[in-house]
């Protein structure tokens, strides 16, 4: 089964560079940065996180 990131929609594969973060998305490492201000858990900018996505 292929994953995909819930910010870029690229494969992850297997291995380090996928991280879970505590909202439920799967993202790549570098996509996890951007995530964290606007993440609809924690993010200083979470009304951000709810409205796009």
């Amino acid at each position: 089964m292929e994953r995909r990131c819930t910010l870029c929609r690229g494969s992850i594969d297997a291995g380090t560079e996928r991280v879970l973060c505590q909202c439920g998305r799967l993202l790549h490492e570098r996509c996890a940065a951007a995530h964290a201000e606007w993440c609809d858990a924690d993010g200083t900018e979470r009304w951000l996180g709810a409205v796009e996505l």
